[in-house]
């Protein structure tokens, strides 16, 4: 499995969940993330539930972006 994995419709259907964990679970469990560490550093600080599904649609690419240098990096 593999965060390219992850399309444009998970990512925006995972920001209309209200819980962040639920959300997050939910692209990991697609793109076969078994640790949820890097989610941790890029999700702490971030306000989900005061967040506009615009602004959590933005967090989750941001999140992405690095959870895919990191699977590239141990290719």
């Amino acid at each position: 499995m593999s965060v390219f994995q992850v399309t444009d419709s998970d990512i925006v259907a995972a920001a209309r969940v209200d819980d962040v964990d639920a959300a997050v679970l939910t692209l990991q469990n697609i793109a076969g993330i078994d640790d949820g560490g890097v989610a941790s550093i890029c999700f702490s600080g971030f306000d989900w539930a005061a967040a506009s599904n615009v602004e959590r649609i933005h967090q989750l690419h941001a999140w992405l972006r690095v959870e895919r240098a990191y699977e590239e990096d141990e290719q």
